[in-house]
Parts: structure tokens; C-alpha cells; sequence
């Protein structure tokens, strides 16, 4: 019972770290234009965050639950692995400033962990397909998404008033933002309920790999609380003036077309990245202005972190599990 607790401990902390490392994604954008202060913005998203699984339903965490490795090869050890390694990769990002994603430093943990212990074979690869697919469909549809979403915006506002516009937009961007902090709470807080539902039902604490209520609740809390804790200054700069300078018109079309891209990707329960969705739609504003208006080398970092995250994390997670072997 102990290392089952433990894991499930650990799954939460995860959730933590994993909702303070995407906080700064959904609040920079309302908070850099003046519409919500950092403290509205926090008690705002948090509240979102927490109640969104009353609006998704649990599409994703099925799919971490058993859509993605054979749930007979996957053990406490294995689990505790993945952990460890997606956490370690959330603070490593965290501390240097990189927007990378939480989700597959989870998912290339769980594929090293599970490889390192029982094989190849024990990944279900055409449930992997998708989630590597979203890396580069993501941030595209999003960066699409943006640009059609500005240009129905622009069509009956072009002869108003920028400030009037500004003015009239505000209350969308706090929709917009809205709709970003349901999806995210989602679609990331379902990843880790699918982890501790594995860990359960490996443990045969549970008869079936549905997820119980409770694991539900504490991963919507945990993921809450990580996202009205203090940000890190470096990822607030990278999102709100690192990839591009918008106006309270901009970001409401940016966080919209973010929040529409990810409510689809969580009703068909496909993991994605919060991080390259935003990303891409911020991108997408800023080039409609202007091309010279987008930090393409801010970008371009974050898209080879972004390349890199699930190899990474996976082969950070292989070395764990040699290392566990001679402990556990």
C-alpha cells in the first residue's frame, strides 16, 4: 500500500508542477494587456481550471489509462519512473524559460519506463501516432486558427477606433481566457488521472481501469493549485513578450482560437500540448500585423524543445529504471 500512496503522491506533485509551468500560458496574454491584473487572472483561471471536468468529460485520461501502453506491463516501478522524469523535465524548462510541454515529458516517461521493463511491444503504437502528429498539427491549426478568427474580427470592426475596439474586446479576452483555462484544466489534469488510474488498476486497488471520483477531484486540486501559485518570471516573459505583442483584440482571437483547438482535441481524447496550441496562435496574431512583429528564434527554440521532449524524457526515463533496478 505504501509505494501505491507514494506514486500517487508523486502523480500529484506532477499535476502541480505541471499546472505552475502552463499558469503563465493562460494568464500572461489577459494580463499583458491590462484587462485582468496578475491576481484576477489567477483566481479566475484556477476557478476554470478546476470545474472543467464537468464540461470534458474524461475523454483524455482513458486514453493514458489504456490507449497508450498495455496496462498489464505497466508496474508502480514503471509509473514512479515516468513521474520523476516528466517532473524533472518541468522544472529543468521552468528554470530556463522554455514554454515545453508537461504532457509529453509525461507520455516519453511513461514509453521509456515501460520499453526499459517489459519491451517494444508493450507500447501501443497507434496510440502514439496521434499524440506525435499533435506536436506539429497543434500549433498549426492554432496558428491558422488565429489568423481566420483575426480576419472575421477585422471585417465588421475595421472602421472602428482602435481604443473603442480595445474597449469592446476586453470582456471577449476574459472569455477567451475562459475557454483557454477549461480546455487546459482538462486536457492536462485527465493525463495525470490517467497515470494514477493505471497505477491503481496494476495495483488491482481497482477492478476495471475507469477513473474513480476521487482521483477525478484530486487531480482538478492539484492542477489548481499549481496554477494560482507565483509564476516563474522567465516563462511569464517568454509567453506575454517572447513570442509576440498583442492588444486586448489580439489576445481574446489568440486565446480563443487556443481554447477552440483544445476543447476538440479533449472531446476526442488526444493528448495535446496547451503550450504549442498558444504558441501557435500568438504567432498567428502577430504575423497577420506584422511577420517582423513574431520572435521567430524565440519560436524556433521552443519548437526543438518541443521535438525533443519525448525522446528525451524517455530516455531520461530508461536510466531511472536501470538505476531502480538495484533499489526497488
Amino acid at each position: 500500500m505504501a509505494p501505491l500512496v507514494a506514486v500517487i503522491v508523486l502523480a500529484l506533485i506532477f499535476d502541480y508542477t505541471n499546472g505552475r509551468h502552463d499558469a503563465a500560458l493562460i494568464t500572461s496574454p489577459v494580463t499583458s494587456t491590462g484587462t485582468l491584473t496578475i491576481r484576477q487572472a489567477a483566481i479566475f483561471t484556477t476557478v476554470c481550471s478546476f470545474f472543467a471536468f464537468l464540461v470534458f468529460g474524461l475523454h483524455v485520461a482513458a486514453t493514458l489509462g489504456h490507449g497508450l501502453v498495455n496496462p498489464n506491463s505497466v508496474t508502480l516501478k514503471t509509473i514512479a519512473t515516468a513521474l520523476i522524469s516528466a517532473c524533472a523535465w518541468n522544472i529543468f524548462a521552468q528554470r530556463v524559460g522554455v514554454p515545453t510541454s508537461s504532457s509529453h515529458a509525461l507520455i516519453g516517461g511513461l514509453i521509456g519506463s515501460v520499453i526499459a521493463s517489459s519491451g517494444v511491444s508493450s507500447v501501443i503504437w497507434s496510440g502514439l501516432l496521434p499524440i506525435i502528429a499533435a506536436i506539429f498539427v497543434a500549433p498549426t491549426l492554432g496558428f491558422v486558427g488565429s489568423i481566420l478568427l483575426t480576419r472575421l474580427a477585422a471585417f465588421p470592426t475595421n472602421r472602428l477606433d482602435s481604443l473603442f475596439m480595445n474597449r469592446f474586446f476586453r470582456p471577449m479576452q476574459i472569455l477567451a481566457c475562459g475557454l483557454l483555462a477549461l480546455s487546459h484544466g482538462s486536457n492536462d489534469a485527465q493525463k495525470t488521472m490517467g497515470i494514477i488510474t493505471l497505477a491503481l488498476f496494476s495495483s488491482h486497488a481497482i477492478p476495471t481501469a475507469d477513473t474513480p471520483l476521487w482521483v477525478v477531484l484530486m487531480c482538478q486540486a492539484a492542477m489548481a493549485l499549481g496554477t494560482i501559485s507565483p509564476q516563474p518570471a522567465a516563462m511569464t516573459r517568454a509567453i506575454s513578450r517572447g513570442i509576440a505583442r498583442t492588444r486586448p483584440w489580439q489576445g481574446a482571437v489568440a486565446q480563443g482560437s487556443a481554447g477552440i483547438v483544445l476543447s476538440l482535441a479533449t472531446i476526442c481524447g488526444i493528448p495535446v500540448s496547451s503550450t504549442h496550441v498558444q504558441t501557435g496562435t500568438l504567432a498567428g496574431v502577430g504575423a497577420l500585423h506584422s511577420l517582423g512583429r513574431v520572435r521567430w528564434r524565440t519560436i524556433l527554440r521552443m519548437l526543438i524543445s518541443w521535438i525533443a521532449t519525448i525522446p528525451a524524457s524517455a530516455a531520461v526515463a530508461m536510466g531511472i529504471t536501470i538505476l531502480l533496478r538495484a533499489v526497488w
